[in-house]
């Protein structure tokens, strides 16, 4: 149930040997559209980094709100790593998925990324969204439209076509905005 997607992504320790394995990262993606869980904290409170709240909408060609859209999520840790001891996106500590409920919304609280260590690369979210044959329609990251490393040439391409969340601070706090076309 939505209890158990949350805990076993929160506490490590009642995950201690699962995580890492895709068959629990598939029970997670299975549990959230099962019981519908459009909101989720993909870590908990004490991870370090700055916390922000990511609202997103998913929407169809016409820009119309699209219902029970699965968006799985995952990102590094702010420190730019994606695991603590294995290399790579193939095993993210920080991931989840959401399902976008009534009106097209959903919403994502995690830490926000850290670029890659020892690289100037733009912090990033990696979003794959889907509903039956209806898929995200731009690349699978989407960057964050307040980080300075955007405006850095290395930056340019392939990450200039993505799309950008739109950070402000609410009531002393991280908040960003994102759409989701689906076609």
């Amino acid at each position: 149930d939505g209890a158990f997607v949350q805990r076993a992504l929160l506490e490590p320790a009642f995950a201690a040997g699962l995580r890492d394995e895709s068959a629990f990262r598939r029970a997670v993606q299975d549990a959230a559209g099962a019981h519908r869980i459009a909101r989720l904290e993909l870590v908990p409170r004490t991870e370090p980094g700055e916390w922000i709240e990511v609202r997103g909408r998913t929407v169809d060609a016409e820009g119309a709100p699209l219902a029970g859209v699965r968006v799985h999520v995952f990102a590094t840790d702010a420190d730019g790593r994606y695991h603590p001891t294995l290399d790579g996106e193939r095993t993210p500590r920080i991931f989840g998925t959401v399902v976008s409920d009534d009106a097209g919304r959903f919403e994502i609280a995690t830490v926000r990324p850290g670029p890659y260590p020892g690289t100037r690369n733009a912090i990033h979210l990696h979003v794959q969204a889907r509903k039956h044959a209806l898929r995200l329609a731009a690349p699978g990251y989407v960057v964050f439209d307040d980080d300075p490393l955007l405006a850095e040439p290395q930056n340019a391409e392939p990450r200039g076509e993505a799309l950008a969340i739109a950070m402000r601070s609410e009531a002393g706090r991280a908040v960003g905005e994102l759409t989701l076309p689906l076609r």
